[in-house]
């Protein structure tokens, strides 16, 4: 995933420096790249664990995934304390329309860590600049819409560091915040309406 945002956003300098990261994984490195520039078998992705795979792969937190989730968990684990991570600023960041554009992160990232950065300190400023977008975005929508509560729904919200400064940003900005108690905000969520869904239409089909 991260040589496709390298490629994919950077061109060729994102090409040098895939090379310069994972050379050591040069025949995975030519299938990706040859997939990517004839994008085939290549979807856009669109949901934010991809990004958390990604970045932590730059970071060498997780290059092959041993269970679901272990690229965004390990990289959430590394985040700095609140007392330390709250004074990081984020990377900087786009949002054209309905699209966020990662290529600020991606960059920013690659940046750090060539300064040498840690990479506590990285992975704090990336799920900082999420929180960033993500209260960017709920206020342009609060302008189009004047909706105030917000609902934080999916699998990046079983990330405690995310989930605490969310709700604290959001409330702060006057936003009434909606989160999961009972049932889960990942896939098990999912799978439990999936299954309301499917006995409700059993139920009208008797």
């Amino acid at each position: 995933m991260a040589v496709s945002y390298l490629l994919t956003f950077l061109g060729a300098e994102g090409a040098a420096e895939a090379a310069a990261l994972f050379g050591e994984k040069e025949r995975e490195l030519e299938i990706v790249s040859y997939l990517v520039e004839k994008r085939f078998n290549s979807p856009l992705a669109c949901g934010c664990g991809r990004l958390f795979d990604a970045v932590a792969a730059l970071l060498g937190v997780c290059w092959e995934a041993t269970y679901e989730g272990q690229a965004a968990v390990e990289l959430g684990e590394m985040v700095l304390p609140p007392e330390e991570g709250e004074k990081i600023s984020p990377y900087p960041f786009a949002v054209e329309g309905e699209v966020i554009s990662p290529t600020g992160i991606i960059t920013g990232v690659l940046a750090d860590l060539r300064k040498g950065k840690t990479r506590e300190f990285i992975a704090t400023r990336f799920h900082n600049t999420l929180l960033a977008i993500i209260i960017e975005v709920v206020k342009r929508v609060r302008e189009i819409t004047g909706l105030v509560r917000v609902a934080l729904s999916g699998g990046t919200w079983q990330n405690r560091y995310l989930l605490a400064r969310a709700k604290e940003l959001l409330t702060r900005e006057g936003f009434t915040v909606l989160c999961h108690r009972q049932v889960p905000p990942n896939d098990g969520g999912l799978s439990l309406g999936q299954a309301v869904v499917a006995y409700r239409r059993a139920v009208e089909c008797v």
